[in-house]
């Protein structure tokens, strides 16, 4: 998953009307989100109100086209959550929660 300031994601579906979203009340951050995913396979899409960043949206790197070789983290975060094979980003600041 990376997070994009909104204004830099154009969301261009091959099928606009296969978009569902709900509204999650329950993450673990208190906040509301937005969670949209496609109807027809239930792949998640994308996430807008992210906690403490309204403007921003989570989205899984498999639905970025293009090359992702210049998309790297500048922040990690549930660090104490990932799989001990998992390393840590070069100069990515590192949280076991969100700030």
């Amino acid at each position: 998953m990376a997070a994009f300031k909104s204004d830099l994601v154009t969301y261009t579906p091959s099928d606009p009307s296969l978009l569902r979203t709900y509204t999650d009340n329950s993450p673990e951050s208190g906040s509301v989100l937005h969670r949209s995913f496609c109807g027809r396979c239930g792949s998640l899409v994308r996430v807008t109100r992210t906690p403490r960043a309204e403007d921003a949206v989570v989205v899984p790197m498999g639905v970025i086209d293009g090359d992702k070789a210049d998309l790297k983290p500048t922040i990690e975060y549930f660090c104490s959550r990932k799989s001990p094979w998992i390393g840590d980003v070069d100069g990515a600041s590192l949280f076991d929660k969100l700030p």
